[in-house]
């Protein structure tokens, strides 16, 4: 029996300032070999410091690893000391290599939360062989791609998710990182753009997003895993924005066993599985890419979770964000455009209008059983313009404007007509694209509708 690994706090001192680290060691006699079983460093989110990965920390621990687990305070988080002025990504992506260096570590595999999945990318670029796999949770794009109001609603929205545990550490990581701090370095984060630079990234990279976060778009997620050239993405239904302490279990079982593919793809046919990792499980419920491993489907999963899938429609020039699911069977041979099968549909695809302040999300637990029915039509369910991730005019469309917007968007769509469900606000978008095109409805299903006019109810 080997000896039970240690999570313990660790200083050290670089640039005259201490460094925490919070780490777990293996049993001396079981780190065989640190070229071909690299340690995994953790890379903590913003405002953030080594309490958020304790949850995940203590799984891998307990997994009786055969190497070093280190999580990192960054610069001026948690209890390291930073420099007066914040770091830019970049510069935090160098300071991580010169910690490795202090810890005599030449190379690892990496796994970063938020910010940490920036900082992890930006050490990728820069650092290509001190890095062998990463797996990044809720990672933020920096740029322009999302409106910074965006982010900071959904980071308030997020936190109704998370975990009281992780709520109740974020009070005192927030005021170890302090005010100023937190906010130069969201302008860093800005500044940093993670997309334009995908291309640069060579190392294999799993992209986890938590099915409830709402701080990153699952379309921004994928967006990032496709312009990686190594790129993959998987989602934790359930789970909000901090996935490594929403649901430490599942995110280090899909860490490990994805960086235990990488391991056996470099040691060839007649590589070891590493000590500790979960080799038996079947696979993922998305696998984009050939390093990602087998495993079963994650929670709230299953077959028709993994037909469903995201994707850009242009309406007027924008990118509309749109849930779909692809139909089940296929159709009698023909022609028909766009996202249908090809051949006469037997049944009309469906469209659903979500309500006011919602977006395509809100039909979630719908999709399930739509997805039983094994539909032989597809089944759309667009974030309307300017609500969700679909940007929109400057101003809001009136009810009549959405239901022409909604007949164009079925002509992106390559559909000629759909039965169509409403809720809430929805209804009154699906009334008004009967009314103003008969000929593109089938069938109407309104739920809760709401009613406009005079005879409605009062605000």
């Amino acid at each position: 029996m080997h000896k039970k690994n240690r999570l313990r706090t660790r200083w050290e001192w670089l640039d005259g300032r201490r460094v925490r680290l919070r780490l777990a060691l293996p049993a001396a006699a079981r780190w065989a070999d640190p070229a071909t079983r690299p340690p995994l460093l953790l890379l903590h989110g913003l405002g953030n410091s080594v309490e958020a990965w304790e949850p995940a920390q203590r799984r891998l621990e307990a997994r009786g690893l055969d190497r070093p687990v280190y999580a990192l305070d960054l610069p001026g988080s948690g209890r390291s000391g930073g420099p007066r002025e914040a770091l830019g990504v970049a510069e935090l992506a160098d300071w991580v290599t010169r910690v490795m260096d202090l810890l005599g570590i030449a190379r690892a595999h990496v796994a970063g939360n938020s910010l940490g999945s920036q900082v992890g990318l930006a050490l990728a670029r820069r650092h290509p062989a001190r890095v062998g796999g990463l797996v990044l949770a809720g990672p933020t794009g920096g740029g322009d791609h999302l409106p910074l109001w965006r982010s900071a609603l959904g980071l308030l929205l997020d936190g109704l998710a998370e975990p009281m545990l992780y709520n109740g550490a974020l009070p005192r990581m927030y005021l170890q990182t302090g005010v100023p701090r937190y906010l130069a370095t969201v302008r860093k984060m800005q500044e940093d753009d993670p997309l334009a630079s995908a291309a640069q990234v060579k190392a294999p990279v799993l992209l986890v997003r938590g099915g409830l976060d709402a701080v990153v778009p699952e379309m921004a997620a994928r967006r990032l895993a496709a312009a990686l050239p190594n790129g993959a993405f998987t989602e934790v239904e359930g789970s909000p924005h901090a996935v490594p302490s929403s649901a430490p279990e599942t995110f280090t079982r899909i860490a490990l066993a994805f960086w235990e593919r990488i391991e056996r793809s470099e040691a060839g046919p007649a590589g070891a599985a590493p000590a500790g990792a979960a080799s038996d499980d079947a696979p993922l419920r998305e696998a984009d890419n050939s390093l990602v491993p087998p495993m079963p489907p994650l929670r709230g999963g299953g077959r028709g979770a993994a037909r469903r899938k995201t994707d850009a429609i242009t309406v007027d020039g924008r990118a509309v964000h749109c849930r779909l699911v692809p139909p089940a069977r296929a159709a009698a041979p023909g022609t028909t455009a766009g996202l249908l099968p090809a051949g006469p549909v037997p049944a009309l695809p469906i469209l659903l209008l979500h309500g006011l302040a919602g977006s395509g999300a809100a039909w979630g637990r719908a999709f399930p059983l739509l997805e039983a029915c094994r539909l032989s039509a597809p089944v759309f369910a667009p974030d309307l313009p300017g609500f969700g991730c679909s940007p929109g005019p400057p101003g809001a469309l009136g009810m009549e404007e959405l239901g022409d917007w909604a007949a164009r968007f079925l002509d992106a769509a390559g559909v000629a007509r759909a039965h169509v469900a409403g809720n809430s606000m929805g209804c009154q978008v699906a009334l008004a694209l009967a009314r103003r095109h008969p000929a593109r409805v089938g069938g109407l299903v309104l739920a809760g509708p709401t009613v406009g006019g005079p005879g409605g109810v009062p605000l």
